[in-house]
C-alpha cells in the first residue's frame, strides 16, 4: 500500500508530495490461503452433508450421562416418520424405543458408557415407535467418545430399520 500527501514550504505552499509505501504481498498471499482453505472446508462439509444424509441409515448423538439426543439426521423422518427438529428439544434416546424394550436398551448403554475399554462398539436391535402407531425394528451401533475433560461422555451410533427383515 502506499500512501502519499502533500508536501509544503513554510507558507504553505505544495512543493511537493511525500508518501509511505508498505509490502504487503505476504498479507495478500495469507488471504488467498485463508480463501482457498475456507473454500476448501466448505466443499468437504457440503461432502460429508451429502454422504451423512443419502443414507438409508440414520446417524445420531446423544449425551452419555443423560441419553439426551444432540443430533439426529434428516433421515429419521424418511426412515422412521421423526421429525429430526422435534427430537432436539430435549428427547431421551430411549423414547424412540419400544416400552417393552427400554430397560434392556438402557441397561445396554449404560453399561457401554461405564466400561473403560477404547474402541468398544455396542449393537443393539430393538423395536422402535415408527410413524403411524406402526412398529418397526431397528438395528444401532454405537460407541462411546470421551473428550478427556471431566464432561460426560458422547455416544455416537448410527441407526438401520431392520424391520422387514425381522418380519420374514
Amino acid at each position: 500500500t502506499t500512501t502519499k500527501m502533500p508536501l509544503r514550504d513554510k507558507s504553505g505552499v505544495i512543493v511537493g508530495t511525500f508518501g509511505l509505501s508498505r509490502d504487503i504481498t505476504e498479507l495478500k498471499h495469507a488471504e488467498a490461503a485463508i480463501e482457498a482453505r475456507t473454500a476448501e472446508l466448505h466443499r468437504s462439509l457440503a461432502r460429508y452433508k451429502m454422504l451423512v444424509e443419502s443414507t438409508h441409515a440414520v446417524p445420531w448423538e446423544m449425551d452419555g450421562a443423560s441419553l439426551t439426543l444432540s443430533y439426529i439426521s434428516p433421515q429419521a423422518a424418511r426412515i422412521f416418520g421423526w421429525d429430526a427438529e422435534t427430537l432436539l428439544g430435549g428427547t431421551s434416546f430411549l423414547d424412540l424405543v419400544y416400552e417393552d424394550d427400554r430397560a434392556h436398551v438402557r441397561a445396554q448403554i449404560e453399561a457401554l458408557v461405564e466400561t473403560e475399554e477404547p474402541d468398544r462398539n455396542l449393537a443393539l436391535d430393538f423395536r422402535v415407535h415408527a410413524s403411524g402407531d406402526r412398529l418397526g425394528y431397528a438395528r444401532s451401533v454405537m460407541s462411546v467418545h470421551r473428550d478427556g475433560r471431566d464432561e460426560p461422555p458422547i455416544v455416537r451410533g448410527v441407526m438401520l430399520d431392520i424391520t422387514e427383515p425381522k418380519q420374514l
